[in-house]
């Protein structure tokens, strides 16, 4: 994945380098991998525990997460930028290539009971099909380690591929049933494509929510997280639709809803609304 995307030109993010595979025995890996939140994969050669180790080299910005400020006179702005070019790449991953990223955010890596964006048309009882998109508890802590950085998007290798998506499906309530093969995909890719967008919106949320300001009776908080909302989904259309990369990109969001001006204004206040509403810091 990683050969694929440093040959391409379509990308905004910072890509990572490809260094070199390496093997190494357990007994030599560094202190520092102990404490490691997810258990490394290990192989048995000759009675020896060894790891595969992929190498590779990105910039110092790769590791810091995109829901996080920095230090500078606009604490926001790189972040929210990683996150533009991120969801911009995946963009181009779908629409040009038919991939998907499918654990942007943790939640995503849930492979039980798991939140789905698309619940009424993937859900197989009467608990799990709910109008509306479902209870997605404990935010904070389901995109503590994205795939989102201030460089754009850090993780290129959990994705799937049009014609065998799983993504939605594998949850214990999710609807397998009663579709057409073809069907299905469409169904766990549109479902993929939410999420990733929702995972976006809820890092960027997370970002800002510890600024007094963040409340969605502040004009300027509801004017950011308008531009912000209409911003990341004309980068997303970009990355899908262009047949080059857009340094700045054009404004499809409108036309593609075919709302006039009035609703397309009343659209986007109300979301940028219930958005500072529910995820806003309660006092």
């Amino acid at each position: 994945m990683h050969q694929f995307i440093a040959e391409n030109d379509r990308f905004k993010s910072q890509k990572p380098r490809f260094a070199q595979y390496l093997v190494v025995l357990e007994k030599d890996l560094p202190e520092s991998t102990r404490g490691f939140t997810d258990r490394l994969k290990a192989s048995f050669v000759n009675g020896q525990c060894d790891f595969k180790v992929y190498h590779f080299k990105a910039s110092e910005h790769y590791s810091k997460y995109a829901h996080t400020p920095d230090e500078t006179d606009t604490p926001y702005a790189a972040a929210e930028q990683g996150l533009l070019k991120g969801i911009h790449d995946i963009g181009v991953l779908n629409g040009q290539f038919g991939i998907m990223p499918t654990s942007t955010i943790p939640a995503f890596h849930a492979t039980g009971r798991r939140w789905v964006f698309l619940s009424p048309l993937l859900g197989n009882s009467d608990y799990y099909a709910l109008p509306l998109p479902g209870d997605f508890k404990g935010w904070l802590e389901a995109i503590e380690r994205p795939d989102f950085g201030r460089d754009g998007l850090r993780d290129w290798g959990d994705v799937e591929f049009y014609g065998s998506m799983k993504s939605g499906l594998g949850s214990k309530d999710s609807k397998t049933w009663g579709y057409t093969p073809e069907v299905i995909q469409r169904l766990s890719f549109a479902n993929a494509i939410c999420e990733n967008l929702l995972a976006a919106v809820l890092l960027r949320s997370r970002l800002r929510r510890n600024s007094p300001d963040y409340h969605y009776h502040n004009q300027q908080a509801l004017k950011e997280t308008e531009n912000f909302i209409e911003q990341l989904l004309n980068e997303y259309l970009s990355g899908f639709f262009g047949k080059e990369k857009e340094l700045k990109p054009k404004s499809r969001l409108q036309e593609l809803m075919r709302l006039d001006d009035s609703k397309y204004r009343s659209w986007l206040t109300r979301t940028a609304q219930e958005i500072l509403y529910w995820t806003a810091a309660t006092l």
